[in-house]
């Protein structure tokens, strides 16, 4: 593999917009790669280049995966539904116990 072909698969990932869970396999097929450049016979300077190369795309896609996961909690915080979840008081029926061990029975 030549430092070149490291850093053609960047832009990849960051042309098409994706889920969380490809970006997370790519993450994981990322830190595979960086493992065998790791264990390569390489000499120490194309070593540490390629390993570079990974660990910045790495950093990027862990960057991507957590703007899109922050965006997918503000979108469900953001909707109706979820909305009228919080907050909500549910009305309740039947025999409430109070603080001072006695029951309420409400209608």
């Amino acid at each position: 593999m030549n430092l070149s072909s490291v850093s053609s698969s960047n832009s990849s990932y960051s042309s098409r917009p994706a889920d969380t869970s490809s970006l997370e396999k790519q993450l994981t097929s990322l830190q595979a790669e960086l493992k065998k450049v790791n264990d390569s016979k390489d000499d120490q300077a194309t070593t540490e280049k390629k390993a570079q190369a990974i660990q910045q795309q790495i950093q990027q896609l862990q960057q991507e995966i957590a703007k899109q996961k922050a965006k997918a909690g503000a979108d469900e915080a953001s909707r109706p539904e979820a909305a009228s979840r919080v907050g909500t008081p549910k009305a309740v029926t039947g025999a409430v116990a109070n603080s001072d061990r006695t029951f309420d029975v409400r209608v």
